[in-house]
């Protein structure tokens, strides 16, 4: 009895409501809600392990910081942007991968809730984001050299810090985000998830993707990646062939690029050399790829590689 009452004022002390059961909104700053059909109420709190639902006159459930993470991803296309400094960079769509890396990566650390509190924007954070205009975001960043998790929504602002004793050693700390940002790295350079708008042809939709697109897609990457490039060229590219309807097209280009780090082994992976001539001290790569024009009406980079790509026809 004593232990239950105990643990229902640690609930109610540190929980943030975050939405009605249902898809039921609450007014601002209710605790009750005002619909017959709806009497229960969903929470964030760092005092629970695995959601549970908890009170008997008024009960509720109460979710942790990996809820948060299942309500993002019940929405539909969520984003995975990363903020440097202030600046975003290349925005992604992302799936269920993510969600279940990242469950993992945050269930091996301890979280208090905190008062809600926005972060600055100096730094590193990376953030989830759904639903209408985005409005549901769950965002990753450091603050006051303590990594924190903030839930925002259209109805409140909940945040939690990271309390391990050894995430006092700043190595151990930064963990996570250095955790985080893997995963962020992994689908950093993915050329599949590139598209754009263009109203021309297939070879003028391959011209475009090899001397502009491609190019300022490389250029924006997140900072201290693995692939992050100063300069972008294209010493020489050709379409080898365009699809019968004329909606897609099989082309090569050979890039010609200065990494950051030219030590960094993911640049180094498949046929890339040190480039020659007017463009010695630099490097430079064959690339085989495939573009589509899908039914959003854009062209999409379907395939990316070294070589053996195929228009959807030939395969």
């Amino acid at each position: 009895m004593i232990s239950n009452l105990r643990f229902s004022l640690k609930l109610r002390k540190t929980g943030h409501r975050l939405e009605e059961c249902f898809g039921g909104r609450f007014p601002a700053g209710g605790a009750s809600s005002e619909r017959a059909d709806i009497n229960l109420s969903i929470y964030v709190s760092g005092e629970v392990e695995t959601p549970c639902l908890f009170g008997l006159f008024k009960p509720a459930i109460y979710i942790t910081p990996e809820g948060a993470l299942e309500k993002i991803f019940s929405l539909s296309e969520v984003s995975l942007d990363i903020n440097v400094d202030g600046k975003s960079y290349n925005s992604y769509k992302v799936g269920k991968e993510v969600l279940e890396r990242y469950k993992v990566l945050i269930g091996q650390y301890k979280w208090d809730n905190v008062r809600s509190i926005g972060h600055d924007k100096i730094g590193t954070a990376l953030t989830l984001s759904a639903g209408e205009r985005k409005q549901e975001c769950l965002s990753f960043y450091e603050k006051g050299g303590v990594t924190m998790i903030t839930y925002s929504g259209k109805d409140i602002l909940a945040s939690w810090k990271m309390t391990n004793p050894e995430a006092e050693n700043e190595n151990t700390m930064w963990g996570l985000m250095y955790d985080l940002r893997a995963v962020y790295d992994n689908l950093d350079f993915d050329s599949s998830r590139i598209s754009f708008e263009y109203s021309g042809d297939a070879k003028g939709a391959a011209e475009k993707f090899v001397k502009d697109v491609y190019g300022k897609y490389w250029l924006n990457l997140a900072p201290n990646g693995s692939y992050n490039i100063t300069d972008y060229d294209v010493a020489k590219w050709e379409v080898m062939k365009i699809g019968k309807k004329g909606d897609s097209v099989l082309g090569w280009f050979e890039p010609v690029f200065t990494p950051v780090d030219f030590e960094k082994t993911g640049l180094w992976a498949g046929n890339t050399t040190k480039a020659k001539g007017k463009y010695e001290g630099k490097m430079t790569a064959y690339r085989q790829f495939v573009l589509e024009k899908q039914k959003d009406g854009l062209w999409h980079c379907t395939q990316m590689g070294t070589g053996g790509c195929k228009l959807p026809e030939d395969e």
